[in-house]
């Protein structure tokens, strides 16, 4: 099974550090933009999935799989899994 790229890229981004505003400059884009890509809400053009890959490695044909009420499903699921542990 395929890695979800939302996933893919906050593990890479846990793993070195990263805020989005970190990450959003590395990829030449507003942390707005990249925010809503990651929540869903925006999908990444073409030159920002190129940027995903070549700065994260996260493979550009991963977010063409992805549907967005599936990212959705996966923040909500992520928020109340929080308010769980706490």
């Amino acid at each position: 099974m395929r890695k979800n790229p939302r996933i893919a890229v906050l593990d890479v981004m846990r793993k070195q550090g990263l805020t989005q505003g970190a990450l959003a400059a590395r990829l030449g884009i507003h942390q707005g933009n990249l925010s809503r890509i990651l929540r869903g809400l925006q999908d990444p053009s073409e030159e920002t999935k190129a940027a995903f890959e070549r700065e994260l490695e996260v493979p550009r044909d991963l977010w063409g799989r992805l549907r967005k009420d599936s990212l959705r499903a996966l923040e909500r699921a992520t928020r109340a899994a929080k308010r769980v542990a706490a």
